[in-house]
């Protein structure tokens, strides 16, 4: 995301956020996380 964000000369904001999508805390390996980051 940081390489695309910098090739495409967006700046990113102050907000970023994780949601966690899915949480398995028997087999930590399916976990999925997604992550935002905030453009101005």
């Amino acid at each position: 995301m940081i390489y695309f964000i910098s090739k495409n000369s967006l700046k990113p904001s102050a907000v970023n956020r994780e949601i966690y999508i899915n949480m398995d805390f028997l087999y930590p390996e399916a976990n999925v996380t997604e992550i935002q980051i905030g453009i101005n």
